[in-house]
């Protein structure tokens, strides 16, 4: 007989710890390095080691009970795929709720370059074809307007793509109700590689309408910004 404790953790708690997360497609578009590994009992005990990292998505393998996270993730055309023995898990979400918004940005590179490029959806091979990029200066920042405010899950940004990745570093993603006054939702230390694929999780009661992309100095990059939302 299970205690009522027991009853009432695998009735409410169990369900609710999993739904932070769903299965999600891994494209072999995608090329991960670095993961950390490590055998864990169930999916329930994969998803709690993620939780507690702050973990935006992670593999599963149910037949070897293996768990990997915190992988380096690189944008690659035709990569084949490692991963058909395990199931990936993403944060739950709602959606990119940044594309085709409103933008802004401290500077343009030059006309070819414009803020808007970061959310027309279209994942780009070199930075010339629809990637924002900043002058070079001081505190560089990128701006998207949501239009009403959400609870945010998670930030993903797809880095320059031919060459100088390693400019997006000290990254800090931030979030505002208003637009006025911003909170920190998470950062990247970095320095990035060239094609890397850069989650961000926010903290959990992250909510906004603006969200701004910065860095400390040099040019701001950004070939694509997706803004996941509840």
């Amino acid at each position: 007989m299970f205690s009522p404790r027991i009853v009432i953790f695998i009735t409410y708690i169990v369900p609710g710890i999993l739904q932070q997360f769903n299965k999600t497609p891994y494209f072999n578009s995608h090329l991960t390095s670095g993961c950390k590994t490590t055998y864990v009992t169930s999916l329930l005990h994969c998803v709690s080691l993620c939780n507690e990292e702050n973990i935006v998505s992670f593999f599963y393998n149910p037949s070897k009970k293996l768990c990997r996270w915190g992988c380096v993730v690189l944008y690659l055309d035709n990569t084949v795929s490692e991963y058909n023995e395990w199931t990936r898990y993403e944060r739950s979400s709602k959606g990119n709720s940044a594309l085709e918004k409103t933008v802004t940005s401290s500077s343009i590179f030059d006309s070819y370059h414009p803020p808007s490029q970061a959310v027309d959806g279209i994942i780009p091979v070199t930075v010339e074809h629809r990637c924002f990029v900043s002058q070079r200066e001081p505190s560089p920042f990128w701006q998207v307007d949501l239009g009403i405010v959400h609870s945010i899950s998670f930030v993903r940004i797809y880095n320059r793509m031919d060459n100088t990745g390693e400019r997006f570093r000290d990254a800090s993603v931030l979030a505002s109700v208003d637009g006025v006054t911003f909170k920190t939702c998470g950062s990247f230390k970095g320095p990035g590689l060239t094609r890397q694929v850069i989650d961000i999780a926010c903290a959990k009661g992250t909510s906004g309408q603006f969200v701004k992309v910065q860095i400390l100095n040099n040019n701001l990059q950004l070939c694509e910004v997706q803004v996941y939302t509840l």
